[in-house]
């Protein structure tokens, strides 16, 4: 089925250990540009991040970097592969401050857990969905109050 003719969330080159792989490779080379963008709106030290289509976790890990042990990190992903293998990594690397849960994006019935977040962050995730404004919607019931970015 292809993204384009469906509103659902599944992901047209899937989440098999090759695609995981393809993604972690993608994420080295957007890891300082994101890096150095997540710190520039402020994403720092004690933060609650919600990260939305996380696929190998790789924008997840380094949210969780940034926002250090006293932090939290939730990543929502409709892959029970991505959420296995990010989960494997999490557990390998020793964190405790990063979450991993299965959910369909594309629909308003997001079971995430009873905390409040500070920011919402998703790398190459909108473009997967036939209509992205509403995914985005979907997020609205968090009211995540966003501080002005310091943009440099």
């Amino acid at each position: 089925m292809s993204t384009a003719d469906s509103a659902s969330s599944e992901y047209v080159l899937g989440s098999s250990p090759r695609e995981l792989a393809r993604l972690g490779l993608q994420a080295r080379i957007l890891d300082g540009f994101s890096e150095a963008f997540l710190r520039n709106v402020g994403i720092g030290l004690g933060m609650h991040v919600l990260d939305v289509g996380y696929g190998a976790g790789d924008l997840t890990f380094l949210v969780a970097d940034l926002v250090g042990p006293s932090g939290r990190v939730v990543g929502v992903d409709s892959s029970s592969d991505a959420v296995s293998a990010a989960r494997a990594r999490s557990k390998k690397a020793g964190l405790t401050h990063v979450e991993f849960i299965q959910a369909d994006l594309s629909t308003g019935s997001l079971q995430l857990p009873e905390r409040a977040f500070d920011a919402l962050v998703g790398r190459l995730v909108l473009y997967v969905f036939k209509d992205p404004v509403s995914v985005v919607h979907n997020f609205r019931p968090l009211d995540i109050q966003l501080k002005t970015p310091r943009f440099k």
